[in-house]
């Protein structure tokens, strides 16, 4: 029996109450929850006593498989036990299943209390959305001919200037929506009622006395915070950059106004109008400043007053029009209403007949036999207390993902002491299928402690058998800082994992963050990165086991698939890495899928181009560009179809064949009558005639069948006729590819088993169908798993890359015209008097607000989830190229990323669990890099570094900084990594301490020679530049005392200043990114390493050649100091030379050292 923590003991062993479990990643919830169940059986509890519903049909069975297992060992253990045989062989007709699957199976026990057939069955979307679809276009019909103003209002409201197709959508959307709510007729109906009690409030006390307005001002009060901090940020600046007090004095009322709109009080909506709407900017004086001081100064101003103009625009209305908008609003949740009851009624009453059901349909019918809602709230019915009292334990699963109408079900089947809810509320994701975090967040929250008295409990299990211990620090140290009820409602302190797998992986994780990468490269910029970091692991590193680590080790997680998988995927090819990536787009955007439903259309309908082009170019036809369009321009007064066959026709005319004609009505009679003369030089060849030819007689044959033969038998036959699964199975990852064409045959042989309906039917079910069938592309062994951050969910990879971490969070749902609020009313745009524009009146914004809210989280979750799933090792990447320092000061709902949250988070962290490198976009490793890693890499996947042919190379580190670089590194007896750990700025260590040593007032003057302005130095001197830096923030009060100021104004009076100066082109800390031999660490050369550092400064040289400059603080002697010099750092400066003429393409022609310890340049 494995070893069970305290927690996990208590949640095993509690009897008598219930108990809500809340479950950190890879805590070990489903062990926990089945050995639940295995003891409850083993001491005398009955399996058909037990309800278990989980979230995937997958684990179910896995659960009835582990549950089988288990039983099937005690009862061989105790072979006297027959009732731990029969117990076992119960399991295949246990409830144990989705809730779905539940559901349906309640609700045919008991079809005679809602008057269905004992026939019912489930339907899927391809069947089901066009019933809905037509019983909507009815009800519209029925509800335009009332001619009721509301209904009018509606359509003006969202049908658009020219059809009603966005109409339909947000209709069938919100009907989707509404559905997941239990009793959900009777919830939009308080809905509406309740905003016309908000409504009156708004009229007698204000607009801030409703729900409404206290967002709108907590949201005005928030983006003015973040205003107040850049205009705080920037007048700090200014301070230091101006050369005038009349530069200062704009900045400054700047500063003070906003902090002034931050303190006060307002006592109503007019008062906070007002304070926002006068807000003004004054002119700025920039005359006497530097050029880049100027565009920092003016960009941030101009950024400022206009994010203050636009939230001026959202305060255009006074609180009568406001109020008159809510009734405007309201009215229009009435028509929506009327035509979604209407719909249900009809689209109930079509299901009935036709005797199926869908998904939501089955969940309201066991809502239905359960309980009944009443003026006290609901009740049980006599058939609840019943089923209830014959269920011993009810166990759920992912809680977290369980919607409104679903959580009901649950509490009217639970006794009240006998429920085990098990879930993790960071990990709840799928609010887009209506889950709602806040229903298990808010179990945890107000259930006591299990050890309390009553009939309820809560028990945290936070110790992680997944992950690295490194991992699991990295992700602690992200969510502590954002993870809080600030920020989420719920506190991270009790959900902390705790390192438990006892997974000893050395490496921490490591946070790349690529700057300078244009918009349209950043994909494949990230995709480089990723490939850099598998080829470099799979050439040479093991596991934490000590076997070697191969490609399907591996998964590379996306937020989204949609467009940026396939860089990944161009990237792998290119580098010759397999890899398996799911796609967004899904089954029916597959090549393969999209062909075989391009010759299927043709045969339904050879008037569709589009589908005939497209087989014809096939790789099934093989049609040329070129003969495609002399095909078309064969007979161009003809339809294309009809083309294609005069071309056969033509063919079979010269080899004496019978004659191909197209159907009669696409070809009328009198055109076969009609010989246009083709220009000499303009006709098809004897070679593409034929293929006509062919594809005409191909398609006819099919077309016949089509007639009596069911979709799956005639998708079969073209796949015999035109040999298109051999033709498929031929490109690269064809057994994939011939998979999703046996998925699509039984798709077919599924949708015919009901009833004939044939090849058009079909087609239409598949458009129907949309996304709901996934498809993968690549290969399915060994292989590199690129994913999304939802597909990963319940998965663990041993390395994990999650990249697109940059990335800004996709909230385009907010400039949809409406939102739903959390009672299902509805908040949508208007239109003007005019009726010449749509507007978002002020309810709306602040129900975008809230909205904006609740997606920023579901992000954070969503974070948690792909950073959770690595065992051994974490990669994170991502795109920056903004401020770090600005990052630190945003407020959680307005930053932007992944990436700046984690900024944000690990901001001063000096843990040893991460690295964060950077990398420049133009620096990348380059494909020279992956050609001579792949030829270097060990034949076969069973070499571990104990016995690896080169062992230098396992010594050799993946990467090193420049200033790390000299010869015979290897052989020192230990070697740590030194690349910073944060982008962000800190203080150096002896900040914190007393006097600074010589060493550490050497970091101080490199500091200041890194932030400083030369031309300030110039004009003010050295001394006032460093209280500029201070003032500014860039350096502290330690390090400015620490400077040694006689040392930098040596080097500004020196001859090489005068030259920097003078020259057209200067450049200064500048990064790159170089792919090195290992022979530079005193290795053999058979590995390579990414060599990093910055450049202190590069200027052009009058030549047109360039100059390298790096700065030395080295305390040296003025008798050997030159030569030590050169002796210590020549590697060192030979690197920043190669990377200054691969960033310019020019040559490098001298290289010095600046010692400031010797007061001269130092000439390499």
């Amino acid at each position: 029996m494995p070893e069970y923590t305290p927690s996990q003991l208590k949640a095993i062993e509690t009897k008598g109450k219930s108990l809500v479990v809340s479950a950190g990643a890879g805590s070990g919830k489903t062990t926990v929850l089945t050995e639940r169940i295995i003891r409850g059986i083993i001491d005398g509890g009955d399996i058909d006593d037990i309800v278990v519903v989980t979230f995937t049909k997958a684990a179910a069975a896995d659960m009835k498989e582990k549950l089988y297992t288990a039983l099937s060992s005690a009862a061989a253990e105790n072979i006297e036990s027959r009732r731990l045989s029969e117990m076992s062989l119960k399991i295949a007709s246990a409830r144990i299943s989705t809730i779905s699957s539940f559901c349906y199976r309640f609700v045919r026990e008991n079809f005679e209390q809602l008057g269905l057939s004992p026939r019912l069955r489930m339907a899927d979307d391809g069947e089901t959305k066009p019933l809905l679809a037509e019983c909507l276009t009815e009800v519209e019909e029925e509800a335009f001919e009332r001619d009721d103003g509301d209904i009018v209002l509606l359509a003006d409201s969202f049908g658009g200037d020219k059809n009603m197709n966005r109409l339909d959508e947000m209709l069938l959307e919100l009907y989707g929506k509404f559905r997941a709510t239990p009793f959900w007729k009777d919830s939009y109906i308080s809905a509406i009622e309740n905003e016309k009690l908000k409504t009156a409030d708004c009229r007698s006390g204000g607009f801030f006395a409703t729900p409404a307005g206290a967002e709108i001002m907590d949201d005005t009060l928030r983006k003015l915070n973040t205003l107040r901090i850049r205009a705080e940020k920037l007048f700090e600046f200014v301070e230091a950059a101006a050369t005038s007090e009349k530069h200062i004095v704009i900045i400054e009322k700047m500063y003070d106004d906003l902090t002034e709109l931050c303190q006060r009080k307002y006592d109503g909506y007019s008062a906070l109008k007002s304070a926002v709407t006068s807000f003004s900017a004054g002119r700025l004086y920039n005359v006497g400043m530097e050029r880049d001081a100027v565009e920092h100064i003016t960009h941030e101003k101009n950024f400022i007053t206009a994010r203050m103009n636009k939230l001026a625009e959202s305060f255009a209305f006074t609180e009568e029009q406001i109020a008159e908008d809510c009734e405007k609003v309201i009215r229009i949740n009435e028509a929506i209403k009327s035509i979604l009851f209407a719909l249900d009624e009809k689209y109930t009453a079509v299901k009935n007949r036709r005797g199926i059901c869908d998904y939501s349909d089955v969940e309201h019918l066991t809502l239905k036999l359960l309980g009944k809602r009443t003026p006290g709230g609901i009740v049980r019915t006599g058939l609840c207390r019943r089923y209830a009292a014959g269920i011993r334990e009810l166990y759920v699963d992912e809680y977290q993902d369980v919607n409104p109408l679903q959580d009901m079900i649950f509490s009217l089947l639970s006794k009240g002491n006998n429920a085990f809810f098990v879930g993790d509320v960071k990990q709840s994701v799928y609010r887009f299928r209506n889950a709602s975090a806040r229903i298990f967040g808010d179990r945890v929250k107000n259930a006591p402690d299990v050890d309390s008295e009553g009939d309820t409990g809560k028990i945290y299990l936070r110790e992680n058998f997944r992950s690295s211990e490194n991992v699991v620090n990295f992700v602690n140290a992200v969510f502590e800082k954002l993870y809080t009820p600030e920020n989420t409602g719920y506190s991270y302190e009790n959900e902390k994992l705790v390192f438990a797998s006892g997974v000893k992986y050395p490496l921490p994780a490591i946070v790349t963050c690529i700057t300078d990468a244009p918009s349209g490269k950043r994909d494949e910029c990230e995709a480089t990165v990723a490939a850099a970091q598998i080829l470099s692991l799979v050439s040479r590193a093991t596991r934490a086991d000590g076997t070697a680590l191969k490609y399907g080790d591996f998964a590379v997680l996306l937020r989204s698939a949609s467009g940026r998988s396939a860089a990944f995927e161009r990237v792998f090819r290119k580098h010759g890495i397999p890899f398996a990536a799911e796609n967004d787009n899904g089954f029916l955007e597959q090549p393969e899928i999209m062909l075989a439903v391009s010759l299927l259309t043709v045969v339904d309908d050879p008037t569709d181009e589009i589908a005939l082009a497209a087989s014809l170019r096939s790789p099934v036809f093989m049609f040329t560009a070129e003969e495609l369009r002399l095909t078309r321009l064969f007979r161009p007064e003809l339809s294309f179809y009809s083309a294609v066959s005069a071309c056969a026709n033509e063919y079979d005319r010269k080899t004496h064949h019978r004659r191909y004609t197209a159907d009669k009505k696409i070809t009328p009679p009198y055109i076969s009558g009609l010989r246009r003369k083709t220009p000499r030089g303009k006709r098809p060849d004897i070679n593409t005639l034929e293929k006509c030819s062919v594809f005409i007689r191909t398609v006819g044959h099919l077309s016949s069948l089509a007639l009596e033969m069911p979709s799956h038998k005639l998708i079969w036959r073209m796949y015999t006729d035109t040999r298109l699964v051999e033709t498929v199975s031929c490109f690269d990852h064809g057994d994939e590819k011939k998979n999703n064409l046996m998925t699509l045959y039984k798709l077919a042989v599924s949708y015919e088993s009901g009833a004939y309906r044939g090849l058009g039917a079909f087609l239409e079910y598949l458009k129907n169908l949309g996304t709901s069938v996934e498809g993968t592309s690549g290969s399915n062994e060994n292989c590199v798993r690129i994913m999304t951050f939802h597909r990963s969910k319940g998965l663990e990879f041993p390395i994990c890359i999650v990249c697109g971490t940059g990335s800004e969070f996709n909230v385009k749902d907010l400039r949809m015209p409406y939102v739903l609020g959390a009672d299902n009313f509805v908040y949508c745009d208007l239109r003007t008097a005019a009726g010449l524009c749509s507007y978002q009146p002020l309810i709306k914004l602040a129900a975008v607000a809230s909205e904006k809210k609740e997606m920023l989280r579901e992000e954070l979750r969503c974070f948690y989830v792909a950073l959770t799933r690595a065992k051994e090792q974490l990669y994170v990447t991502g795109c920056f190229n903004g401020d770090p320092d600005e990052v630190t000061r945003k407020d959680f709902f307005d930053q932007n990323s992944n990436m700046e949250r984690m900024i944000y988070a690990l901001n001063g962290n000096k843990s040893k669990c991460f690295n964060v490198d950077v990398m420049m976009a133009d620096a990348l490793p380059t494909p020279e890099y992956f050609r001579r890693a792949a030829e270097k890499r060990v034949a076969g996947e069973e070499v571990s570094w104990k016995d690896y042919d080169y062992p230098e190379a396992t010594r050799t580190p993946a990467k090193v900084a420049v200033s790390e670089l000299r010869l015979g590194l290897l052989e020192d007896d230990e070697y740590e990594r030194t690349v910073s750990r944060s982008i962000t700025l800190k203080a150096p260590d002896f900040a914190e301490s007393g006097k600074p040593t010589p060493a550490e007032m050497g970091t101080a003057s490199h500091m200041f020679m890194q932030f400083c302005s030369f031309e300030n130095v110039e004009t003010n001197g050295v001394y006032a530049e460093a209280m500029r830096l201070l003032s500014a923030g860039l350096i502290d009060e330690h390090t400015r005392k620490a400077i040694r100021y006689a040392e930098i104004e040596r080097f500004f009076g020196s001859p090489l200043y005068a030259e920097m100066k003078t020259s057209p082109m200067l450049k200064r800390e500048m990064r790159f990114t170089l792919i090195e031999d290992s022979v530079v660490l005193g290795g053999t050369g058979e590995e390579n390493i990414l060599v990093q550092g910055v450049i202190d400064c590069f200027f052009e040289n009058p030549d047109g050649t360039y100059t390298v400059v790096d700065y030395k603080t080295d305390r040296v002697r003025e008798n050997d100091g030159e030569e030590l010099l050169k002796t210590r750092h020549r590697t060192q400066i030979g690197y920043y030379c190669r990377a200054v003429e691969k960033m310019t393409g020019r040559r490098v022609s001298r290289a010095v050292l600046y010692s400031f310890a010797l007061g001269r340049a130092v000439y390499l």
